[in-house]
């Protein structure tokens, strides 16, 4: 549903059940990562921090070509 409603967003599953299913259906559907309990705290924020520098690239790269398309006057 996140992913319908905001596309652009990078989501990180954490599940209790860890089965394999869940997390290949939750990639399948647009997940950036899955993880199942108990997490390695430092694997997530390094995760974390990878989607966000992520979003900013694409947003830069979606950005700069809107700039390259607007004709200058």
């Amino acid at each position: 549903q996140i992913k319908q409603r905001h596309p652009d967003t990078a989501v990180i599953v954490i599940s209790g059940t860890g089965e394999v299913s869940d997390a290949v259906a939750a990639m399948r559907q647009g997940a950036f990562d899955y993880f199942s309990k108990p997490y390695n705290r430092d694997h997530l924020l390094v995760r974390v921090r990878q989607a966000v520098n992520q979003n900013h690239l694409a947003r830069d790269n979606q950005q700069l070509r809107q700039a390259v398309a607007t004709p200058q006057v």
